[in-house]
């Protein structure tokens, strides 16, 4: 005689019912993700119900691989990069997409604007890739992966659709530098986002040095219409000049108000010259 034990027969039978929910899901995910394939930007907004004005617009729409995104605070940044990874990630299969900040948090809110995106897209609670902490794997087998602006951690990684450069006035030289064979085999595009640190440093280089394969927005504080004309005038009280200048009208500072004047800046700079540090 053959004796069944109750407890196990409903445990196998709840666990095919969960292995059966769960593979109903990766299929509705899959057919979600399906259905973006080849979306153009302006369709992927209005799904989300993201309502660009014309600077963010233009950014968005743009075929340009060579972006530079000078903006004030508060402009959207994050809403503008976070979108332009996923419209990366969803317009074809197996793209890769990696975006870089100065520190891990930074890099977490980022990813964390991606994942509320997707979820608006129906594709919720997806996985990271199995090999980065911070990732996620879409249903077509896209990836977004963010890394914390560390040289270590930009090696290793090819055939990148798309780079995104977040609060680049505050990533190091170095770690620039490095990522950009990420590049090469796909000949993908690479976004820098900021506000300006300065006059130095790769962000203001490929700002005021970088030639005309890079297409440049600069947004002030006073130019968007989501800042008021009252917050400004209270910042004006509450922080120096200089900084206001920097933070919410983007200037780089760095001339009169450094050791070196900007013009002797450009002629001592030599691309053939490394680092010392």
């Amino acid at each position: 005689m053959i004796f069944c034990d109750p407890d196990l027969e409903r445990q196998e039978y709840f666990q095919r019912l969960l292995e059966s929910e769960e593979k109903r899901r990766r299929q509705e995910r899959l057919r979600a993700s399906d259905s973006f394939l080849g979306i153009r930007m302006a369709a992927l907004c209005s799904r989300l119900g993201f309502r660009p004005d014309a600077g963010q617009k233009a950014v968005l729409e743009s075929d340009s691989k060579r972006v530079i995104l000078n903006c004030t605070r508060q402009w959207g940044k994050s809403s503008v990069t976070a979108l332009k990874a996923l419209h990366t990630a969803l317009l074809a299969p197996k793209a890769l997409v990696v975006a870089m900040s100065p520190s891990e948090r930074q890099s977490g809110e980022f990813l964390l604007k991606v994942r509320e995106y997707l979820a608006a897209l129906g594709m919720e609670k997806l996985r990271g890739d199995g090999v980065n902490k911070l990732s996620i794997l879409l249903p077509n087998g896209s990836r977004v992966v963010a890394l914390p602006g560390v040289e270590a951690t930009m090696r290793g990684y090819s055939a990148v659709d798309l780079l995104i450069v977040e609060e680049a006035s505050r990533v190091k030289d170095a770690q620039y530098d490095s990522a950009g064979p990420m590049l090469a085999v796909k000949d993908g595009a690479l976004w820098l986002i900021s506000t300006p640190y300065g006059a130095r440093g790769f962000f203001w280089r490929e700002w005021e040095l970088g030639g005309e394969e890079w297409l440049r927005l600069r947004v002030t504080a006073p130019e968007c219409s989501r800042i008021s004309a009252k917050f400004l005038a209270s910042e004006q009280t509450r922080i120096s000049a200089d900084w206001y200048r920097q933070e919410y009208l983007c200037e780089f500072l760095g001339n009169e108000n450094g050791p070196f004047h900007k013009e002797l800046l450009e002629k001592a700079y030599d691309e053939g010259l490394e680092d010392l540090f």
